[in-house]
């Protein structure tokens, strides 16, 4: 079911060199799709390059964007919040600005969408390196070890489609957001419905996923999250 309204939160870290196509391939899925109106907020997390002036570039063009712009770099949790809370419609649709997921794939969340539920992309062959997967595999069982099985087979991976009442009480500055996301849902009875989407390469930019700053703030924020569950 294609939705009527859409807010479209994407964050992005120095992606000058593919954040431009990015956001104007978004625009055209949602034409295409035929919703009826949308925002598209990049949250800039403190990039160095010209990420900001990309995405600007594409307002020259019509497509309905800003830039949420935070003036250092303060992380994936923090850049999500301050989309979510910016969202000017119910229902927010997630993307990484990194490329590796194809706006046009939008179609396959919409066609599992209901009203109030969350649409969890699942990658169905990740295109990441093996240090990044086995890095993903090693903390996600760290995460089931304190919570249990959260029942998403893929939790932090950023294609999704959120009701945004489920995330506005988020804490998390991190990565651990993709995780407090899904037990704020269970609590609150969301239904989350799971989806195979593709998922490509990265094909410019430097992820900063693995860097030991970004794990230690996920396993402090792990264990933070245990002590303080999701309201």
């Amino acid at each position: 079911m294609t939705p009527d309204t859409l807010t479209v939160v994407i964050p992005a870290f120095n992606e000058a060199q593919v954040i431009g196509s990015v956001v104007r391939k978004v625009d055209a899925a949602l034409h295409r799709e035929g919703v009826s109106a949308f925002s598209i907020l990049v949250v800039d997390d403190g990039s160095t390059d010209s990420t900001k002036e990309e995405v600007l570039a594409c307002r020259a063009d019509g497509i309905p964007v800003q830039v949420v712009q935070h003036s250092r770099n303060r992380g994936y949790g923090l850049s999500l919040r301050s989309g979510f809370v910016r969202a000017a419609y119910p229902l927010i649709w997630l993307l990484d600005g990194d490329g590796q997921f194809d706006p046009a794939d939008v179609h396959i969340l919409f066609e599992h969408y209901r009203e109030g539920a969350m649409v969890c992309g699942y990658r169905a062959k990740r295109a990441d390196p093996w240090q990044r997967k086995f890095a993903s595999f090693a903390f996600f069982t760290c995460v089931r070890l304190v919570f249990g099985r959260l029942g998403v087979r893929d939790v932090d991976c950023a294609f999704k489609l959120i009701p945004r009442d489920a995330v506005l009480a988020l804490t998390s500055t991190g990565a651990m957001i993709s995780t407090e996301m899904i037990l704020t849902a269970r609590k609150h009875h969301h239904r989350i419905i799971q989806v195979a989407v593709p998922h490509y390469p990265r094909r410019t930019g430097s992820p900063t996923g693995m860097r030991p700053r970004v794990v230690l703030r996920a396993f402090r924020e792990l264990l933070v999250l245990r002590s303080r569950p999701p309201r």
